[in-house]
């Protein structure tokens, strides 16, 4: 995905998303953290993924 912040390109790859549109909301969620600084809390169908994706990748 690529966007423009301040006037310079960004492009963004997203590995591993859950979903077909998660990438997307990723995206827009990774480009607000940029501009502000600031992030927005995930869903809990997100952070359950991640706690699976951590268990599979430490046993």
């Amino acid at each position: 995905m690529v966007t423009t912040i301040d006037g310079k390109k960004i492009l963004m790859v997203m590995l591993d998303s859950q979903g077909k549109l998660t990438p997307i909301g990723d995206a827009g969620r990774i480009k607000q953290w940029l501009q502000t600084g600031k992030s927005k809390a995930i869903t809990a169908d997100a952070k359950y993924y991640q706690q699976q994706k951590l268990k599979e990748l430490t046993k």
